[in-house]
């Protein structure tokens, strides 16, 4: 019996424990990590400048080689490949043809951006070392000086990306371009790109002369060196951006419509370069080729008016390229890359792009805390004649008091996930995940012990015995129950504010502990190594949620008689507090040592489920729950040889209520089962099926009116009116409890399972409705109906019968499973419970059954309080 109470008393605590973790408090310190990293370089693509390569032919504009700080727009990085104009390099061969003209067919030179074109003005040949322009991506503009002849060939289509790099494919050598057998250096100049600094080749303008070299335009075929075109790292060589002193061709300000590229905005000193802008025109340069005689290429200076090579546009398609290089974390100003477009070709910028919506998550701590604490306090004075007394009595306390103290703690410490969308809309946006692990430790004490009078009960103070010499202090009967567990929890949840749903999974290891001193000497004590699996699951609101909980408990331990008067047998009883029983073991296998005794071996199983309810926060809610359990207890006294079976089902109902440190319980309980004794050759000594109904209430800091409406709220459940007693008026009673037991041997779990069922059910139908005609003819005193909109005895009818209908089916079951099945008999009695407990008729129905069949029914009432007098029946 002892276990089963224990079990009861745990259910409670485990409930209790989980309604609160549901709604446990986590910290809200964190760090953040980002679990999606989203690429802008979206404008990496304004390569589209370097379409204006085909201006590459303004060799003389080749100084428009500031434009390469345009470069800036470089941080479309992808001009970065613009290293094809290392193609150029193949203008080695017009080493021997002077008339490096041809050298136009470093068509990468046409990728000098925009300005590239005016190569055809290869006539400034002295501009030839406009190289530096490179910077406009379309560097390979150095070479131009002799180039103006044959730009004609120009493969513009680089122009986008030669960046940087024109640095000087050509310029290496471009200053002896006009022999433009110098210009053959050219070949490897694609990676020095750095030469753009040979933009003072520039006095090879001389060379200009060379025009006739134009022949040489089939050089133009060295276009394969374009491999060269890694000199894309070359983006560097932006620091050429000192050939700005071509700032000069700020005629090309007309690009000046993309100044939504306002950081490009300094590339308006290219600006100059508009008067190039009459060059369309020279759009049919393609036949340029007869430029040879372009030896007096000083009148090109006309070629002002290519600013039509505006057409090479079309080169923007190398703006791809924009996807080279890191640089595109400069990305940024990539949208500067909208001046690459000077002027038509700003059609070839991309949109920016909307931001994709990402999944992230944060790692925060996972803080877990429990705490709760009551002091029960019963005055043991008893009525002198019970049965006599209305009302009852305060400040007698003749026989002392009872007191229990009791309190739990709980702490846990870890971590969790935090998953959330960004960049989200909706539900969306609202929407998050959690899941999270961390160690928890639990640590539960329940002191029993006895106090003469109110001086000795405000003295007395009590803690955990870790040493024997603690107990000297107690008296005969103190006890303790203590346990200490650890393991570990695993949340999960999902949800939007205010609404949320979580499971908590929970596995512990435990010790528990019960010592009570039996004299002066010794001490029985029981130690218990337990294993605790339990998972919930809660859905609802901050304040609000409805859930459902599992549990399985399982332990197996010993009990002891210590004599601590002995040295080594207190040591070993220390010990044992510790976690550490092997001392202790080992003592009681001694047959010689008198100190230790080892009295019982247990053994015990829990399980089951629980439905709760719960309103409010931690450490101020209320929960309502129902629960069914199984519970298993086998224990073998070693000193009389009997081993004792214990088979239960288990229901209750609960409504738990705290307010910081106050409490207000009420629970309604049923267990019945079965019960054998065998002896030493396992032969059956004895079986019961014994039945308890129990009706508890307590609240620790009561008054008058809480105790008469916990009297009340007993006989409406129950119809007992003989359960009627009143407090004191206006009083502060402290601590009160309201206890009701009924129970019943064997005789009513035989007639239920019987063959005589029919007989018995029709009389306890007969018996319910006579009660309920009884109660509503003299009007409702226990005030039952809360409506008057219904029809309060049809309905308590009908709910009275339904459930009494459902104990007869349950008792076909309970019949086959009767001295066969333990498990399924005890299981299914706790549903029997449940339905008796539906009202107070059918609760009398059964109590009524129980008399009739002539089982032994024991009744027994208890009130108890701090300041009044006890009353029990």
């Amino acid at each position: 019996m002892k276990s089963i109470k224990i079990a009861v008393i745990a259910t409670v605590t485990i409930q209790v424990a989980f309604a609160n973790l549901a709604h446990a408090y986590s910290v809200n310190s964190a760090f953040t990590s980002k679990a999606v990293v989203k690429a802008v370089n979206t404008n990496g693509n304004s390569n589209a400048n370097g379409n204006n390569g085909t201006n590459g032919n303004t060799g003389s504009n080749g100084n428009t080689g500031a434009n390469g700080n345009s470069g800036t727009n470089g941080n479309t990085g992808s001009n970065g490949n613009s290293g094809s104009n290392g193609n150029t390099g193949s203008t080695v061969d017009t080493g021997s043809t002077g008339n490096t003209g041809s050298n136009g067919n470093s068509g990468s030179t046409g990728s000098t951006g925009s300005n590239g074109n005016s190569g055809s003005n290869g006539a400034s040949g002295s501009t030839g070392t406009t190289g530096q322009t490179n910077n406009n991506g379309n560097g390979q503009q150095d070479q131009t000086a002799n180039h103006n002849d044959n730009n004609q060939n120009n493969p513009t289509g680089n122009g986008n990306n030669t960046g940087n790099q024109g640095n000087g494919l050509g310029n290496n050598c471009s200053g002896n371009q006009g022999n433009s057998a110098s210009v053959g250096c050219a070949a490897g100049g694609g990676s020095n790109g750095s030469n753009g600094s040979n933009g003072t080749n520039g006095n090879n303008g001389n060379n200009g002369n060379n025009g006739n070299n134009g022949n040489n335009g089939n050089n133009g075929n060295n276009g394969n060196n374009g491999n060269n075109g890694v000199n894309g790292n070359n983006g560097n060589n932006g620091n050429n951006g000192n050939n700005g002193n071509n700032g000069h061709n700020g005629d090309n300000g007309n690009n000046g419509h993309n100044g939504d590229n306002g950081n490009n905005g300094h590339n308006g000193d290219n600006g100059n370069n508009g008067h190039n802008g009459d060059n369309g025109n020279n759009g049919d340069n393609g036949n340029n080729g007869h430029n040879g005689d372009n030896g007096n290429n000083g009148d090109n200076g006309n070629n002002g008016h290519n600013g039509d090579n505006g057409n090479n546009g079309d080169n923007g398609s190398n703006g791809d390229n924009g996807s080279n290089g890191d640089n595109g974390s400069n990305g940024d100003n990539g949208s500067n890359g909208e001046n690459g477009t000077n002027g038509d070709n700003g059609g070839d910028t991309p949109k920016p792009e909307k931001p994709s919506t990402q999944l992230e998550y944060k790692v925060k701590p996972l803080g877990l805390f429990y705490y709760d604490s009551i002091t029960r306090i019963f005055n043991l004075t008893p009525d002198v004649d019970a049965k006599a007394v209305n009302t009852l009595e305060v400040d007698k306390f003749e026989k002392g008091f009872k007191v229990q103290k009791f309190w739990t703690i709980l702490g846990g410490l870890g971590a969790q996930m935090q998953f959330y969308f960004t960049n989200a809309s909706g539900l969306q946006n609202l929407l998050g995940f959690s899941i999270g692990l961390a160690p928890e430790k639990n640590k539960t004490a329940l002191f029993t012990y006895f106090a003469k009078d109110t001086k000795e009960l405000n003295l007395i103070k009590r803690h955990i015995p870790w040493k024997a010499e603690d107990l000297y202090e107690w008296s005969v009967g103190d006890s303790v129950f203590y346990e200490s567990a650890g393991g570990v929890v695993f949340v999960a949840g999902a949800g939007i504010p205010f609404l949320k749903a979580s499971t908590t999974v929970a596995t512990q290891g435990s010790w528990r502990f019960y010592v009570q001193k039996i004299d002066d000497e010794r001490v029985y004590v029981n130690a218990t190594r337990a294993e605790t699996k339990s998972a919930a699951a809660f859905a609802g609101t901050v304040a609000l949620s409805v859930g459902q909980g599992a549990l399985k408990d399982v332990g197996q331990g010993f009990s002891y008689e210590i004599d601590l008067s002995d040295f080594e047998a207190a040591r070993a009883y220390e010990d044992m507090l510790k976690g550490n029983v092997v001392p202790l073991q080992k003592m009681a296998a001694d047959s010689l040592n008198p100190f230790v005794q080892t009295v019982e071996a247990n053994k015990n199983l829990l399980s089951g489920k629980t439905k709760a309810f719960v309103f409010g926060i931690p450490f101020m809610n209320v929960s309502t729950s129902k629960s069914n359990f199984y519970s298993v207890s086998n224990v073998k006294n070693l000193k009389e040889g009997l081993t004792v079976d214990n088979e239960y089902g288990i229901y209750s109902r609960e409504v738990i209520g705290r307010l910081i440190n106050r409490h207000k319980n009420r629970i309604k309980s049923f267990y019945g089962g079965v019960t054998k004794v065998t002896d030493k050759t396992n032969k059956l000594v004895s079986v019961d099926n014994k039945v308890q109904f129990s009706w508890f209430f307590e609240k620790d800091h009561g008054d008058s009116k809480s105790l008469n409406n916990a009297v009340e709220d007993a006989i409406q459940d129950t119809g007992l009116d003989y359960l009627a007693v009143k407090a004191p008026a206006s009083q502060d009673l402290g601590y009160i409890n309201v206890n009701l037991k009924v129970e019943a041997d064997t005789n009513f779990t035989r007639a239920l399972a019987g063959a005589n069922k029919a007989a018995i059910f029709a009389r306890m139908q007969k018996s319910l409705v006579n009660s309920i005609e009884s109660y509503f003819k003299n009007g409702d005193k226990h005030n039952l109906c809360v409506t008057t909109d219904v029809d309060c005895k049809a309905q308590y009818s009908a709910e009275s019968l339904k459930a009494l209908g459902k104990i007869k089916d349950l008792s076909e079951t309970l019949a086959a499973n009767y001295g066969k099945d333990s498990k399924a008999f005890a299981q299914t009695y706790a549903k029997i419970g449940e339905q008796a407990w539906t009202n107070q008729f059918v609760f009398k129905a059964v109590l009524d059954q129980m008399r009739f069949c002539g089982s032994n029914v024991c009744t027994k009432y208890r009130v108890k309080k701090s300041r009044t007098i006890s009353y029990k029946t």
